[in-house]
């Protein structure tokens, strides 16, 4: 055996599983197709005079998993004003302050928008059929599309509410949302102090039974096999859709419906450099309109605006080619703006998560009908164990302290079965 444990993915999950496993002085070694760690993890240190993230940026709430690793990599926080420092795009185009919602009575659903789903229980119906139900106005109904549809790749008619009653019932992290000052990528070196781990070796076949596991990993002269009595899978679900992993024998029924009735929609980032800051200077973030309707000022006093788009808007815009993303933020941006943003680009940095080969999208969907296949994707299989935001069944999915917690989660099945 070359371990007792094989890690495949050294994203938030497999650096979890792979540090507890460590930390209960079992051997892991871990297996990442990158020549990085972090996974959806990936913070720009040169775009700009402050860290940039690439892919996941906030910390969602005060007790989150994440804080833990946050502390003991003696990183620091600040906190991003979720709503003090929001601006709207309304319905005519203006654009408003966080004022609107104490004139607008129509608004004032959107404070109660979590605290009323995660009191539904009836039939699994879309986000969009609970919004008609509750007789949200357009623009209520916009925002609460971006902060729970949007936010999770989905639209309103793609996500269940079941799934999303189930996430703020049981898995609720508290309030505000937190930016690490280092950068994501510090916490995360602090996660993989130590550990073994083997870059630039992508795995293509997974050999697996109640005796263990072989794991082919790596190409032409760096290629082998690992042995070990278990293996930890975290690869993305659209990976696992794909194909791009054989399992020998084929992956059990339960596994293979789970991973078919999931979805995971593309997700892209795209910052934009300015020479100066045109926008108010308390904004945090925006709520706009079209294929890229959330924007956020990186950090005050910073001339850096990111925005981000999911699902079938980042699908649309992507068709396009990346110029044609730069071009809509540009042009989105001008009219709230006028021509400031064109006067003062810079730079800009676009990440399309779709098209990386080793994440194939953003986040998972549960679509209407299918709450559950998360905990049945998680399932363990004689020696595989399955961790990552997919696989998120009892905290909250499509966030990085979910992730860590999955793996953790497989890290436990298997100190149980050691």
């Amino acid at each position: 055996m070359d371990a007792e444990v094989v890690v495949v993915g050294a994203g938030a999950a497999g650096l979890a599983a792979a540090r507890a496993l460590a930390d209960a002085r079992r051997r892991a070694i871990v297996l990442e197709a990158r020549g990085r760690v972090g996974g959806r993890v990936w913070t720009d240190y040169t775009f700009g005079p402050v860290p940039v993230e690439r892919g996941a940026e906030f910390i969602h709430g005060e007790q989150a998993d994440t804080w833990a690793w946050v502390r003991r990599a003696g990183a620091h926080t600040f906190a991003a004003a979720r709503w003090a420092g929001r601006r709207i795009v309304l319905e005519d185009g203006r654009l408003v302050g966080p004022a609107v919602f104490e004139q607008r009575a129509d608004l004032q659903p959107v404070f109660r928008l979590e605290e009323d789903i995660a009191a539904y229980d009836g039939p699994d119906i879309s986000l969009g059929e609970w919004l008609r139900a509750h007789e949200f106005g357009a623009l209520a109904a916009h925002i609460a599309d971006v902060r729970l549809a949007h936010a999770n790749c989905a639209t309103p008619e793609t996500i269940s509410v079941a799934e999303l009653a189930y996430e703020l019932r049981f898995s609720d992290k508290g309030p505000g949302d937190f930016r690490i000052l280092e950068g994501y990528d510090f916490v995360f070196a602090a996660l993989a102090a130590g550990l073994d781990i083997r870059l630039n070796m992508p795995v293509s076949r997974v050999r697996w039974g109640v005796e263990g596991v072989e794991v082919q990993a790596g190409t032409g002269a760096d290629a082998r096999t690992f042995r070990a009595r278990h293996a930890v899978i975290t690869l993305p679900l659209a990976v696992l859709q794909a194909g791009a992993v054989e399992f020998d024998p084929p992956l059990p029924e339960a596994q293979r419906q789970a991973i078919g009735a999931l979805v995971m929609p593309p997700a892209m980032k795209l910052s934009i450099r300015f020479d100066e800051i045109f926008w108010d200077a308390d904004m945090t973030f925006l709520t706009g309109a079209g294929a890229l309707p959330v924007w956020w000022a990186v950090r005050q006093g910073v001339p850096i605006l990111t925005a981000l788009s999911t699902g079938e808007r980042a699908a649309r815009v992507a068709a396009h080619g990346p110029d044609a993303v730069l071009e809509q933020g540009l042009a989105a941006l001008a009219a709230l703006f006028g021509d400031a943003p064109r006067r003062h680009y810079a730079a800009h940095m676009l990440v399309d998560w779709a098209a990386d080969p080793w994440a194939r999208g953003g986040y998972s969907l549960v679509r209407p009908g299918f709450h559950g296949m998360r905990a049945q994707l998680a399932s363990p299989a004689g020696a595989l164990h399955f961790a990552g935001e997919a696989t998120v069944f009892a905290n909250n999915p499509a966030t990085v302290h979910g992730a860590l917690h999955s793996g953790e989660r497989a890290a436990r099945e298997i100190l149980g079965a050691l």
